[in-house]
């Protein structure tokens, strides 16, 4: 347990989970753009993700903050 502990703090790992992240919302956004059923994509999410179905849901849930800035 404390390896793993120690491995959050590895620059490499966190940009990997930072770009994880993004590529899972992006899919999100493509699959709802295109009129999949929050089920559906709570179901691929978890196939090709090897999500949780809770996880996979709170990934739907997320609404970025209004302080959030993002560059164009």
């Amino acid at each position: 347990m404390k390896k793993a502990m120690l491995e959050m703090y590895n620059p490499k790992y966190v940009d990997d989970a930072e770009r994880k992240t993004e590529i899972v919302m992006n899919e999100i956004s493509v699959l709802r753009d295109v009129g999949t059923s929050e089920e559906k994509i709570r179901d691929l999410l978890v196939k090709r993700h090897n999500m949780t179905p809770t996880y996979a849901q709170r990934c739907l849930d997320y609404k970025p903050s209004s302080n959030t800035v993002i560059a164009l």
